[in-house]
């Protein structure tokens, strides 16, 4: 009788164990464009975190840019394009900006990992004007016309941030302002 009772208790056991499939963080929009945008602000932050702060920036770090291209992307089919681009300009240039001015990445992630709403006033340009969910940042898309003028601005100035997204073989630069 003992090893009846043992074994029914070795099965309870096991059958209590269960796998729990870790959770990740989807980044639905109502277009491509923005979930890759999403995804990329992510990814940015997440790999900066690995890497140490310097002491001082160099010159080599405002040329510096990071450049991700995904292809065949299977973890969120339904939501992202299975072909993209992510190209990030001066990222350690912009942490060490965020960090003086006190924004903190995590805060600063959140509010750009939610789906923006769309401002009804478009440009002359034809660009898209977002705002965070939050409230606290601007989104600007830009033609080809205005990247042009803003790398000019950037190797002049070093003091503005965009980003450069390819989806289905539209290339989409967007200018990240703070409110």
């Amino acid at each position: 009788m003992a090893t009846t009772k043992d074994s029914k208790q070795q099965k309870r056991k096991q059958l209590k164990l269960k796998a729990v499939p870790q959770k990740t963080k989807l980044f639905r929009a109502s277009e491509p464009l923005m979930s890759v945008f999403m995804w990329g602000i992510n990814h940015t932050i997440n790999t900066l975190n690995h890497v140490s702060i310097p002491v001082m920036l160099m010159p080599d770090d405002f040329k510096a840019f990071s450049k991700v291209h995904v292809d065949y992307h299977k973890f969120h089919k339904e939501a992202m394009p299975s072909h993209f681009k992510f190209k990030e300009y001066c990222p350690i240039v912009f942490r060490n900006l965020r960090e003086r001015f006190g924004i903190d990445d995590h805060d600063y992630m959140n509010s750009l990992t939610k789906p923006p709403e769309d401002i009804d006033s478009p440009g002359r340009s034809g660009a898209r004007m977002m705002m965070s969910m939050d409230k606290k940042y601007f989104i600007k898309t830009l033609v080809s016309e205005e990247e042009v003028l803003l790398v000019l601005l950037l190797t002049h100035h070093k003091c503005l941030y965009y980003i450069c997204v390819m989806c289905n073989a539209v290339k989409f630069t967007i200018l990240l302002v703070p409110s």
